[in-house]
């Protein structure tokens, strides 16, 4: 792929913003990035030997509600977090026998992309709540040995709810997933531009988007 010009690469986000090939001419994203931020990064990919690129965003009626339920998930609820870590606490060696599967299906998820569990899991092990996974899987089979294994190292606080609040960690993402949503949807101003004011730069139309190809 560095060497070849001729080459269609699939990535994922955290993968693309790792490319560095000066020669990139097209950027095609077929999801709704989380942020114009994102979006920003990810199309910086394109044209860094000075010459012209295009960058294209597939849009979709149901990718905003589709983006919200995936930040949803990503923040989920005080007593969520709360209850999981009691699930965790009783009975900690189903995480080694079945996996996440198990809680998701005790807490009775209906849509199995829901990933609550896993987000639930990550914020308890930054909390300090919880063994850490990495630790837990690369040492399995000693933990499975032990009779009473515990995954679990302390109940979060209230100190710990409240210096990391997910609620308004899930306001703040879902408003730049709205900023990027509105911005994709506008009609009124040139693409570039709009990206620029976003950022406190003046506005300028880039006269090579969308909207400035049917506006000139």
């Amino acid at each position: 792929f560095i060497k070849n010009e001729n080459v269609l690469m699939l990535a994922t986000p955290a993968f693309g913003l790792g490319i560095d090939k000066p020669n990139i001419r097209q950027i095609f994203n077929y999801e709704m990035p989380s942020s114009i931020e994102s979006y920003f990064q990810e199309i910086g990919r394109a044209g860094r030997d000075g010459q012209p690129a295009q960058a294209h965003l597939f849009l979709r009626d149901d990718d905003l509600s589709i983006s919200m339920e995936f930040i949803k998930w990503a923040y989920p609820e005080k007593e969520f977090i709360t209850t999981f870590y009691k699930m965790l606490q009783e009975n900690s060696i189903s995480l080694l026998q079945e996996g996440f599967s198990f809680y998701r299906e005790k807490l009775s998820f209906k849509n199995k992309r829901d990933y609550r569990v896993e987000s639930a899991y990550n914020i308890l092990e930054r909390w300090g709540c919880v063994i850490p996974l990495t630790e837990v899987l690369s040492d399995e089979n000693n933990y499975a040995a032990q009779k009473d294994f515990k995954v679990t190292l302390r109940a979060p606080s209230d100190d710990d709810f409240k210096n990391e609040n997910q609620k308004v960690l899930f306001q703040h993402q879902n408003k730049k997933l709205l900023d990027i949503y509105s911005w994709a949807k506008s009609e009124t101003k040139c693409r570039l531009g709009a990206i620029y004011e976003y950022f406190g730069a003046d506005y300028i139309e880039c006269g090579k988007c969308d909207w400035c190809h049917d506006n000139q």
